[in-house]
């Protein structure tokens, strides 16, 4: 990782969950308050009071957290080659075949990408990416935290334990370090490129430290899909080991942020429905390791997942996404341009029976917390299922409405509006009849009706929402 203060064009998506525990001694004596300090003396500056410390440490306030487990100095560390088998192997025990390409229908993250209710061209994701006192101050009980499909970033504290061996041979904890750790990404527009970025900021000491232990930030990326030929290049600015620094040179930096940036290709791809997109797989984490004198622990973050593409559907190609996030679309039943047919979505989504065919005991997809919709791309739409559902929910609102449906009684052209969507696996023509899950229709305004269409097709398009990629629609006031 390096220092570059700028953003940099590229798409990549990421998570973590810090996972590292000390590998300390049998022998090792943890806080010896009440013990004198023989043995190596501090190399840094004494500590604060201990009040201070367990302050910091306590329960954490709204938007933070108590400290994660400790980066312990205690034990060997395995050499270089060995500990990069040892990730592989933890790299490779997520998720594979169509729960790995299906990660954000399991519901875990959701989020909502901010769309201008004014203009015609929305602005990407990406123009509005986390920042790391955004990461600091979010509020919530995850680590994890992501803005939007493109932008996330993990949050922590955790103490560096100092330990020194005493003239018995006993070791013990000389001291310890707490650090605040924000880990950001940013996916960039055009192109299958992340910015990652690391912050370390010094919060406290508790009696004797020796910050002179070194401790390492390195990055890992790789592909996860061993079906595929995929790639995650770092870039060669960026050193090949991450950044060692001493305890001390953290601090000193007073929280600068260092970058890595990382590129993920696909060469190669099984002869499957998505072939032309060249859809890969990645899986990234990060590894710390801490060194001193009596030896050193190393351990890495639990890893987290993104895709990559060149789909040609979508506003912002070549691209890359957190696939473990849902995209929310909200629409406000007020707004004038699309209102009768928010409205239309927000009564199906309530209670089915204000629409028809509005049978009891049936409901729709789409809500949050429930089944979300899949977007579906009429090149894939083999069996012609959205003509089908077009043709079935005008049937319907023939039935309902007369064959002049198409007028309102002040003579306003009105169409036929469905719900889900004709562009979701879960339109009218593909209900299953033995589930609870069915459609709603209504003859509403023809402008509105397109309208909302509009403004639907380009969150998707912006929020780079694949074929078979899951969304929900949000309505509110």
């Amino acid at each position: 990782m390096r220092d570059v203060p700028t953003w940099r064009t590229g798409v990549i998506v990421l998570g973590l969950c810090l996972t590292l525990i000390p590998a300390l001694p049998a022998d090792a004596v943890p806080h010896p308050a009440h013990q004198p300090s023989p043995g190596r003396p501090s190399a840094g500056p004494t500590a604060g009071p201990a009040s201070g410390f367990a302050e910091l440490a306590g329960p954490p306030g709204p938007g933070h957290h108590a400290a994660g487990p400790a980066l312990g100095t205690a034990g060997r560390i395995a050499p270089r080659h060995r500990r990069a088998q040892e990730l592989r192997r933890g790299l490779a025990s997520g998720p594979t075949g169509a729960r790995l390409h299906r990660l954000a229908h399991d519901g875990r993250y959701r989020a909502v990408t901010t769309i201008p209710r004014t203009g015609r061209h929305l602005h990407g994701p990406a123009d509005d990416p986390v920042t790391f006192d955004e990461c600091a101050n979010h509020a919530g009980n995850d680590h994890y935290w992501f803005k939007n499909r493109f932008s996330m970033c993990y949050r922590e504290q955790r103490p560096i334990v100092y330990l020194a061996r005493n003239q018995q041979g006993v070791v013990y904890e000389q001291g310890r370090s707490l650090v605040a750790i924000e880990f950001i990404g940013v996916a960039q527009p055009r192109q299958t490129q992340i910015n990652f970025g690391v912050r370390l900021r010094h919060l406290a000491d508790h009696n004797l430290t020796r910050k002179t232990d070194r401790l390492r930030v390195n990055l890992v990326c790789a592909n996860h899909d061993t079906t595929r030929h995929s790639v995650c290049d770092r870039d060669p600015q960026d050193p090949p080991g991450g950044t060692e620094l001493t305890v001390q040179q953290w601090q000193d930096r007073g929280g600068a942020p260092l970058w890595a940036h990382r590129t993920g290709t696909t060469h190669g791809v099984p002869n499957d429905l998505y072939k032309d997109e060249k859809r890969g797989y990645f899986t990234f984490t990060v590894e710390l390791t801490l060194t001193g004198p009596l030896g050193g622990s190393s351990d890495h973050f639990a890893p987290e997942y993104f895709r990559c593409d060149v789909a040609d559907y979508v506003a912002t190609t070549p691209r890359c996404v957190f696939h473990h996030v849902s995209s929310e679309i909200r629409m406000r039943a007020t707004d004038t341009r699309f209102a009768e047919s928010a409205q239309f979505i927000r009564d199906a989504q309530t209670d089915i029976t204000l629409t028809k065919p509005g049978i009891a005991g049936k409901k729709v997809p789409g809500r949050v917390g429930e089944k979300p919709l899949t977007r579906l791309i009429a090149r894939y739409d083999t069996a012609r299922s959205k003509d089908a559902s077009r043709r079935k929910i005008r049937r319907v609102c023939q039935h309902n409405w007369g064959l002049s449906y198409t007028r309102d009684p002040n003579g306003q052209k009105r169409q036929c509006d469905e719900y889900p969507l004709a562009s979701t696996y879960e339109n009218a023509a593909r209900v299953d009849n033995n589930t609870v899950w069915d459609y709603a229709v209504r003859a509403l305004n023809a402008e509105h009706n397109r309208a909302a269409g509009d403004f639907i097709e380009q969150f998707r398009s912006n929020d780079h929402v694949l074929d078979g990629d899951p969304f929900y629609i949000t309505i509110t006031p």
